[in-house]
Order: structure tokens, then C-alpha cells, then sequence
């Protein structure tokens, strides 16, 4: 299948293009610049603000299926930031759904948030101001999938971890309290997280488009999450475990962000997909 991807140059992205490539599809991302860090089998878009030429090169690349990673991830508040997520999170990515359309794609995978569900329930409840940008650009999305023949789907992603990952993850800051000998400091820990393998995250999107491209019935909304739930101070125990070593954590040191989610939604799944990847063995490649 051809498939153009956004967001490439990010953790998750990058793994989706390995993942297509090594299974012998097609792929080109959409970049801001030329990217020396894609594989050369990768076409590449640079995206100068002209939505005709981008038309045209969908087009020419005769796109099946696009996977909308692209995003900006900003916690902390300001104006500045509130324009960034607003710019990146709704319009590029509105900008990226019409292109699609008019390119003839057959369907439009995004990747969503479980933070759009902060009170661990099915309702949209933001958790923030990144949460509710992805919420409204799932807004535009849904207009596309009731009035279009282009298949919308959105995978609500839990939080995701895997090796080299630049992130500032939790995971990846246990990880160097535990190289260092520093002790880290953390909330009291009992919320609950259902961390995915980056490896799991990748196949579900590939296996949503093999559905798509199956014609295959598929709601709108599915959840992308891990194959168990556990609290920060029993991960970072599995970690202790997995890796052989010791982690000094203060815990309460920090109190818990505002809006924290003590207790994630986890919805519907992809049909025949699932996290194949156990914490304690993801834990050990980190």
C-alpha cells in the first residue's frame, strides 16, 4: 500500500515508516524541511504552506492511506504555546484532512489522546489544553467521515514508551535516576498508566490501514493501549525487576499535576489487534 505519513521526524512517527517500510509498502512524509534522517526510499513533501502543491504530489504519489502523527505537545501554558498547539494540532492537521479528500485517499488515520477522557470515562473531559486541541481537530475529522467517502479512524493512544526514546517520559526519567545513583523525585505515585510498546503502537496503525484497505467496518474511535494497567510506584518496581538495578524515587515529593488522571479510559480495540508486548519484556530492551 502507499502511504504518507506526518510526523516523521517524531518517536512515534519514525517507527510507523520502519514498520511500513519493512513490510515492503510504499511510503512519503510530509516534513517542514528536508530531512537527512528519513530513509532514502522515503519521499519526502516539504510542506512550504502551499496546499495546491501538496495536492499535487498526494496525487502523483497516488496515496491509499495517510497517518497523521504530526503534533505539538506542549504542557505548559502561555499564549505563545496556546498558538503553537492550535496551529499544529487543528490547523495543519484540518489542512492535512482536505488535502487527503481531494487527493482521493482512502482513508485518514490520526493519532489520538486518551487525555481526552480525564475523569477515566467515555466523555470527552480535557485533560489540557494540548487534549482539547486534539479533541476539536477530531471534530473536523468527523465532518470527513460522515460526508466523505474517505475513512476517518482516530487511535486514541495510552502512554507510549520503547528504546532511545527522547521523550521526557516518566519511564525515560526512572531510567536515568537509575544510570545516575540521583534520586528522583515524583507525585505519590498511585496513579495508573497503561504503558504500550512504541513496536505495538506502530502495528496498530498499520493493521488499521490493512483494514481500511479491506473494507472493513470500523467505527470511528478506537483505543491504542497496553496490555496491563499499573500504578507509577509498581512500574517503577517492574523496572527494578527487568533491568536488575535500583531506583531511588521520592515519593510525594511532587504533588500530582493538576487535572492528573488517577485512572485512564481504555476503549474498544482494532479487531485482531493487541499489545503483543509484556511490560517486564519491553522493560528490559530499554
Amino acid at each position: 500500500m502507499k502511504v504518507v505519513v506526518t510526523g516523521t521526524t517524531g518517536y512515534i512517527g519514525g517507527h510507523i515508516v520502519e514498520l511500513l517500510l519493512a513490510n515492503g509498502h510504499e511510503v512519503a512524509a510530509v516534513v517542514r524541511k528536508y530531512s537527512m534522517e528519513l530513509p532514502a526510499s522515503v519521499k519526502q513533501f516539504v510542506d512550504a504552506g502551499d496546499d495546491d502543491v501538496l495536492l499535487q504530489e498526494f496525487t502523483d504519489f497516488d496515496a491509499e492511506i495517510v497517518i497523521h502523527c504530526a503534533a505539538a505537545q506542549v504542557l505548559k501554558y502561555s499564549i505563545e504555546n496556546s498558538a503553537e498547539l492550535v496551529d499544529t494540532n487543528i490547523g495543519f492537521g484540518a489542512r492535512m484532512l482536505a488535502i487527503s479528500h481531494d487527493a482521493g485517499v482512502r482513508g485518514f488515520i490520526a493519532a489520538g489522546t486518551f487525555a481526552t477522557h480525564a475523569d477515566g470515562t467515555p466523555d470527552y473531559q480535557p485533560q489540557n489544553l494540548y487534549a482539547a486541541t486534539k479533541q476539536a481537530f477530531s471534530s473536523i475529522a468527523a465532518h470527513y467521515q460522515r460526508n466523505s467517502s474517505m475513512k476517518v479512524v482516530t487511535l486514541e493512544l495510552s502512554d507510549t514508551y520503547g528504546p532511545h526514546d527522547p521523550r521526557p517520559k516518566f519511564l525515560n526519567l526512572v531510567r536515568e535516576a537509575a544510570r545516575s545513583g540521583k534520586t528522583l523525585e515524583a507525585s505519590p505515585g498511585l496513579q495508573t498508566i497503561h504503558p504500550i510498546h512504541v513496536d505495538d503502537v506502530a502495528q496498530a496503525f498499520m493493521h488499521c490501514a490493512q483494514l481500511i484497505l479491506q473494507d472493513a467496518h470500523l467505527d470511528y474511535v478506537y483505543s491504542v493501549h497496553g496490555p496491563a494497567g499499573v500504578t507509577l510506584q509498581e512500574l517503577v518496581k517492574l523496572y527494578e525487576a527487568a533491568t536488575d538495578c535500583k531506583v531511588s524515587v521520592a515519593w510525594g515529593a511532587l504533588e500530582y499535576r493538576p487535572f492528573e488522571i488517577m485512572q485512564p479510559y481504555t476503549g474498544e480495540t482494532l479487531h485482531d489487534w493487541s499489545a503483543k508486548i509484556s511490560l517486564s519484556e519491553g522493560l528490559k530492551n530499554l
